[in-house]
């Protein structure tokens, strides 16, 4: 919808609260010095929350750079089930001045080895995978995408981990400091 000119920024970089370095199309957008940060904890604030900043963004100019929890279903369509948020918000956005273009430093120490564990055990996955077979070969549906959670002790850095996973996984990323 028109021009963004960004400032090229070499200066080592890591964000503070309500801050978020985003990749698009290749590149890292640094959003800081928010506006208004605008969040719901509630299904019932998130189309509210989500009106107001498509109205501050339309009058003001100004960048929006946040997230919609996958847990915000429900606000959208009450058919759609979720477990409940627990202590994290439904929708979070800041309201940016135009972000700049920055470049990523290098980690300052070595990945930490981290030891991943399900939150469902091995029979409750079996029958689970069972299930959805049935479903499949039954012809209720075609598509199932099975998630489930998984748990570490995370003792570390986070600005530091999140530069080890943008190095392998930077097609699409995000850092968002919410405090």
């Amino acid at each position: 919808r028109g021009t963004i000119c960004l400032n090229l920024n070499m200066d080592p970089i890591e964000p503070q609260i309500n801050e978020v370095l985003l990749r698009q199309n290749g590149e890292w957008l640094y959003f800081s010095n928010p506006h208004q940060v605008i969040s719901a904890q509630t299904l019932e604030g998130v189309i509210p929350a989500l009106s107001e900043i498509e109205k501050a963004t339309q009058v003001n100019g100004w960048h929006a750079a946040g997230f919609l929890s996958y847990e915000a279903a429900p606000a959208f369509d009450k058919v759609l089930q979720t477990r409940p948020a627990t202590g994290f918000p439904h929708i979070w956005f800041g309201l940016y001045p135009a972000p700049r273009l920055v470049t990523l430093p290098e980690p300052a120490s070595p990945k930490p080895a981290l030891t991943w564990l399900p939150t469902v055990d091995r029979d409750t996955y079996n029958a689970a995978i069972a299930q959805i077979k049935d479903h499949i070969a039954e012809g209720r549906t075609y598509q199932v995408n099975y998630t489930m959670r998984l748990l570490t002790d995370f003792h570390t850095d986070p600005w530091n981990f999140f530069l080890h996973l943008a190095r392998s996984q930077n097609n699409h990323a995000a850092y968002i400091d919410m405090g």
